[in-house]
């Protein structure tokens, strides 16, 4: 999985921008040019209240929103950042994942890395996204998956697939494993010179004690509501090689009405390839600020 999303990123021009100046005086000047032809002086194009000048206004904007609607559709055909619900089920297709694509109550956000991860493993001689595409398919509950390998017995070569899951903060479930190596190690799917092995992701837990500062308006309900907020970004965020860091922790803590967020005897927490961080308790000690 990356760590980068394109969500923030500007919406990228696909047919052509849409500008309401460029498509008035495109409108404009062809209805001057009209008028010329027939041999009528027409020389009021600035003034605004002239219904030939109020038609290509509302030619223009007609103009705008067709260039806007044909964007979007390119976009969603085209870039699957960009499409949702059934139009990203149709990318997904495209992508080979079948006629039904989406796993059970599977999110947009997930669909959308499945579709990439298919893109990217469509290689000869098996790479590594080759088998993380097929982990991630074989059930909603895949989170994430890390790909390593190594020799046994001087000529064994063995693909190890380390699987975080959704569940129990990234818990392999033995139920779930057993799956995984069959799927893996069918003959009509992997290479004929390794052996897959399915082993749970490192997982390692992390306390959180934080000082709290809210200032002397605020209620206290938010101390509640940043709990919860570092909770749920955390469940979001949470992958294979995702290290959680002081800033990481003090952003999602520091809502509004927060003055200042202070972590007790804290060391940012690396994870590896294979490793996962997840959350532990979390303590939060609420003071006031005196102003």
């Amino acid at each position: 999985m990356t760590r980068f999303s394109t969500d923030g990123l500007p919406r990228p021009v696909v047919i052509q921008p849409v500008s309401f100046d460029h498509a008035f005086e495109r409108r404009l000047g062809e209805f001057v040019d009209l008028m010329r032809a027939a041999g009528i002086d027409y020389d009021v194009e600035d003034l605004e209240t002239d219904p030939a000048v109020i038609a290509a206004q509302a030619a223009a904007y007609g103009d705008m929103y067709f260039v806007a609607a044909l964007n979007d559709a390119a976009r969603v055909i085209l870039l699957p950042s960009f499409a949702e619900g059934t139009d990203l089920d149709l990318q997904a297709m495209r992508a080979g994942l079948g006629d039904r694509p989406r796993l059970e109550g599977e999110s947009d956000a997930s669909l959308r890395e499945r579709i990439r991860l298919a893109w990217k493993g469509k290689s000869a001689a098996g790479p590594d996204d080759y088998y993380k595409s097929a982990a991630r398919n074989f059930s909603g509950l895949v989170k994430d998956v890390a790909i390593t390998a190594e020799t046994r017995n001087f000529s064994d070569r063995i693909l190890i697939v380390s699987v975080l899951t959704s569940e129990e903060g990234g818990v392999l479930s033995d139920e779930l494993r057993d799956g995984l190596s069959v799927a893996l190690n069918d003959p009509s799917f992997r290479s004929r010179n390794v052996s897959v092995e399915v082993v749970p992701a490192v997982i390692s837990t992390k306390n959180v004690n934080a000082h709290i500062y809210l200032y002397p308006e605020t209620p206290s309900s938010v101390i509640d509501q940043a709990r919860e907020a570092l909770i749920e970004a955390m469940a979001k965020d949470q992958r294979l090689g995702f290290d959680l860091t002081r800033s990481y922790v003090e952003k999602h803590l520091h809502r509004p009405g927060v003055q200042r967020v202070e972590l007790q005897g804290w060391t940012n927490a690396y994870a590896g390839f294979n490793q996962a961080i997840r959350l532990g308790a979390i303590n939060l000690t609420m003071f006031r600020v005196t102003l």
